[in-house]
Order: structure tokens, then C-alpha cells, then sequence
């Protein structure tokens, strides 16, 4: 596995003069992990960061989350940032607004099995359960090491037969059960539909696309831009898509301080922004 700083003089020759579509996790990339997600607070100095990077006219930044909208919009509070919240099932930015069709069935589907998850793991202590509207995260973190087995069994047993007839889908992450719509949607297609959508608009700008991210979930961003963009992990794996990785969040401030140095330093580089006709 490659440390992105020991290449990062060569790396940074490809950014120089081009458009950076900067794609971001949140939680293990801009955050550490921590055991309530409501205590996942941006640091002030990434939050200066993003706010810099998002008004700078060479950069786009996205947060590709599975946090709701409204949760991450309230953590982040940017608003020239593009939203891609629920596993990308709600979408936004400063002039788009989407939420990815999702059946009443499915609701209903999600509250049975919500009701069923209370009534089972209820007393085992240390379960959170995130209700995100669209989908639902089960945390167990904070749930002893030795009870930690028993709550995935019975979560894969509550969710069993909803899986065998496809009326959800299901992704497990870092100490975390998510129960999703069965669409046909994640973090790799979404990345993939806003590539297509900047270069059909935007055929002339030279794009330089960037993704990070830590968890389970974004290896389908790392395996579905292999060979577009440059693909970071956080946390040194062997088990990754991603080209590079860095150590911690603190390395992803460095990574976003390195980026911004390199815009600001030539700010008179200007784009011919012409549309398809």
C-alpha cells in the first residue's frame, strides 16, 4: 500500500493547473470515529478548510455520506458544498435538489423492521439505532465485545427473510448495520452519474477528481473510479481499491491544506467554460 506523501511530489504535477472535483467522506475522513455519531464534530480547522476550498473557483467539494441530509448539512453548515447524503438517496447543492425515489412499501418495510430490532436487542446495552428516514443504521460500538456477535446474528435474522424477497438491502460498515432501499445505487454509481454530468456540461474542464474515504462503503467509489481519479483510504489496509492511503484525519487536513496551497498559488488560472451545443 502507498503512503500518498511519499508520492506527493509527483502527484501534485497533475493538480497544478486543473479543476479538482474533491469527493469526501465525513465520518473517519474529515472526523474521527467516535462512539455517538452526534459527537462527530468537525474540526474548526477542516471546517476552515472546506469553506476556503468551496468558494476557491478551481474546486468543487462533495460529501458522499451515509448520514442524512439534514444531519450533515447541520454538521457541516457550507453552502457551496455538494451534498450526497443517505448513500447518495438525497442529493444537494447550491442549485440541485434530489431525493432518489424510495417506495411507501419501503417505509413501512423499514419501520417493521425497526420495531422488531427494538423488541429484540432492547436490552442489550450500548445499541443506537439511527433513523435516517430513507434507511436505517444500527450502531453497536458501544455494545461489549462479547455481545457484538450475538447482535449481528440476530440483526442478519430480523433482516433474513426481507432479504430473501429483495425488499431491502443490506451494508455493514465500521460497527454499524445499515439497512437500505433495494435500489440499485451506492457511493461508486453516484460518483460515476456527477462525472458524467460535469463532463457533458463542462466537455472542456480539465478535471482532476479525488476521492477519500475510510469506510466499507467506499470501496465502491475506489473500485468504480479506478483509472479516473485519484483514490485515497484512510487508514493504512491492505483490503482496499484505493491507489493511496493516508494514516489518519489528521493526514486528511494535510491532504486538504496541500490541495488549497496549490490552488491559491496560481489564482489568475482562468477556464474557457463552454457547454456542449
Amino acid at each position: 500500500m502507498k503512503y500518498l506523501f511519499e508520492y506527493w511530489e509527483k502527484l501534485k504535477e497533475n493538480i497544478d493547473d486543473k479543476y479538482i472535483l474533491l469527493f469526501l467522506d465525513y465520518d473517519g475522513t474529515l472526523t474521527p470515529i467516535v462512539n455517538h455519531p452526534q459527537n462527530a464534530v468537525l474540526p474548526e480547522i477542516n471546517k476552515n478548510l472546506l469553506t476556503k476550498l468551496s468558494k476557491n473557483h478551481r474546486c468543487r467539494i462533495v460529501l458522499v455520506t451515509g448520514r442524512s441530509l439534514a444531519d450533515i448539512k447541520k454538521l457541516i453548515g457550507i453552502k457551496e458544498i455538494t451534498y450526497f447524503a443517505n448513500h447518495g438517496l438525497e442529493i444537494e447543492s447550491d442549485n440541485l435538489k434530489h431525493l432518489t425515489p424510495v417506495f411507501d412499501n419501503f417505509k413501512t418495510t423499514l419501520s417493521d423492521i425497526k420495531k422488531k430490532i427494538e423488541c429484540i436487542l432492547s436490552s442489550v446495552d450500548g445499541i443506537l439505532i439511527e433513523d435516517k428516514k430513507y434507511t436505517l443504521s444500527v450502531h453497536y460500538r458501544l455494545v461489549e465485545k462479547n455481545n457484538q456477535d450475538f447482535v449481528k446474528k440476530e440483526l442478519n435474522k430480523i433482516c433474513g427473510s426481507f432479504l430473501n424477497d429483495e425488499s431491502i438491502k443490506v451494508r455493514e460498515g465500521k460497527k454499524v448495520f445499515e439497512i437500505l432501499p433495494p435500489v440499485d445505487w451506492n457511493k461508486g454509481k453516484i460518483v460515476l452519474w456527477f462525472l458524467d454530468e460535469w463532463k457533458s456540461k463542462l466537455p472542456n474542464l480539465p478535471l482532476f477528481p479525488v476521492y477519500i474515504g475510510d469506510d466499507i462503503t467506499d470501496e465502491d467509489a475506489f473500485k468504480a473510479l479506478k483509472d479516473l481519479a485519484l483514490t485515497v483510504v484512510v487508514g493504512e489496509t491492505e483490503l482496499t481499491n484505493a491507489q493511496y492511503y493516508l494514516k489518519n484525519t489528521q493526514d486528511s487536513t494535510k491532504f486538504l491544506e496541500s490541495v488549497l496551497t496549490i490552488l491559491e498559488a496560481k489564482k489568475d488560472i482562468t477556464y474557457e467554460y463552454r457547454n456542449k451545443s
